[in-house]
């Protein structure tokens, strides 16, 4: 069993989070077992960056080392494949 930690709000639409850039959450794109896909629109980032970008949020119940491993690969895999419907 994964241990437990105390329970963090998501952010949600308005909010900023920090990656490479920093984005300013948009609506709901989707939700599924990994956690909540929101649109993200980056805050004074360079323009290279896309105007729009998927952002996963993942569910705190599942924000332990095994899952956020899971989401890596996840991630790594999505990155090897070039697809419309795919967000980059």
């Amino acid at each position: 069993m994964a241990p437990s930690s105390p329970a963090m709000p998501l952010p949600s639409a308005g909010d900023t989070v920090e990656g490479r850039h920093v984005y300013r959450l948009g609506r709901p794109l989707g939700e599924g077992g990994y956690g909540t896909v929101l649109l993200g629109r980056p805050v004074g980032a360079p323009e290279d960056v896309p105007a729009e970008v998927a952002i996963k949020m993942l569910s705190p119940r599942l924000a332990h080392k095994t899952r956020r491993d899971a989401l890596r690969r996840e991630l790594s895999s999505l990155l090897a494949v070039e697809h419309p419907t795919i967000p980059r």
